[in-house]
């Protein structure tokens, strides 16, 4: 997130989507931890709905979704909703 949106970075749409893939791959030390993956999938789908590739976005905001804390889950329906008009 500090890279997709340049907090304290020069702001990098693609190195913020390379993050957001290394917290998705399994092996990932704190996938279990911090909501990392939820985190991750709502980043990467925020990303690719931007880009206009809805059905990439729609498959990790639906995991964000599934698996993340209450507001994670709220802001990911929102962008859902916002890819599934587009």
């Amino acid at each position: 997130m500090l890279c997709e949106y340049g907090f304290g970075m020069d702001e990098s749409t693609e190195q913020a989507k390379e993050y957001y893939l290394s917290a998705l791959k399994d092996n990932h030390p704190n996938r279990e931890g911090f909501m990392l993956a939820a985190g991750a999938d709502l980043g990467m789908g925020r990303i690719l709905s931007l880009e206009i590739e809805k059905e990439k976005a729609a498959g990790h905001l639906e995991a964000a979704i599934a698996g993340g804390e209450p507001a994670i889950r709220r802001e990911a329906e929102v962008w859902l909703k916002e890819t599934e008009r587009k």
